[in-house]
């Protein structure tokens, strides 16, 4: 599992089994991941496009943001 959050997170989700940190202001998770199999994120807005390129084809995005927020930037 991979974490992104910020660094008061970080303890949390390396008990929670997280085997990489990444802070979400100074790393560039496009850089340190790719392959990924399941994105899943609890924040929601616009950030979710930097994950989308990390995604694995015909792999799962989940997000607390609306679909049609998603269409929207996705172009679909």
């Amino acid at each position: 599992m991979i974490a992104v959050a910020s660094s008061k997170h970080e303890a949390l989700l390396r008990n929670l089994s997280a085997e990489q940190f990444l802070h979400y202001t100074t790393t560039s998770v496009e850089a340190a991941a790719r392959d990924v199999d399941l994105v899943t994120d609890a924040v929601g807005g616009p950030h979710i496009e930097r994950f989308l390129s990390v995604i694995k084809p015909w792999r799962s995005a989940l997000s607390c943001q609306s679909a049609r927020f998603l269409r929207s930037r996705r172009g679909i």
